[in-house]
């Protein structure tokens, strides 16, 4: 009796070793992958217009204050008027998305555009430019010849043991 005891002990034990050496490391989970918002709007021509110099601002020069201090304590801004673009274009600031939420796994997760697809515009292009941070945020440089167009992008992301596209997740919209 004991030698069948210890029999069924030893093939319960390598069944469960054997079993063991089949298991996939980590997890990854983006069925709640978002993009909130998911569209990023970029501007081929910049209204980088300077605007004119803030009155008060001058005004407060005038007193001997900093403009360290103007702006950023007293919170008066130093121009006025100026274009949408002006401070991106002042130093350089390239577009960006914001991180993609909702993706959960083991360490590290990495994310890499997988498709890029568009009717109207040309993705090889936007390819060319468009980087993909750890975070899922995308960013494309200030200067830039992408053709106008609205651009859809499938990313994949994974990990060691595992990866899912997520298709068609964001938009980008050149003008």
């Amino acid at each position: 009796m004991k030698i069948l005891f210890t029999w069924m002990v030893m093939a319960v034990s390598l069944w469960f070793l054997a079993a063991c050496q089949d298991v996939t490391p980590g997890y990854l989970e983006t069925d709640n992958a978002i993009y909130k918002p998911d569209t990023l709007v970029i501007r081929s021509e910049l209204d980088d217009d300077p605007g004119e110099i803030n009155p008060t601002y001058e005004l407060y020069l005038g007193f001997g204050y900093s403009p360290d201090m103007i702006v950023n304590v007293l919170g008066i801004p130093e121009r006025i008027n100026e274009g949408e673009d002006y401070y991106r274009a002042k130093w350089g600031a390239p577009w960006t998305s914001v991180a993609i939420q909702g993706v959960l796994g083991t360490n590290p997760i990495y994310m890499e555009v997988r498709n890029i697809t568009s009717q109207d515009g040309d993705p090889v292009k936007l390819k060319e430019y468009l980087s993909v941070g750890g975070n899922g945020a995308f960013e494309v440089p200030l200067e830039h010849d992408i053709p106008a167009g609205s651009y859809k992008i499938t990313l994949n992301v994974h990990n060691e043991g595992y990866s899912h596209d997520l298709v068609d997740c964001f938009t980008i919209i050149v003008k």
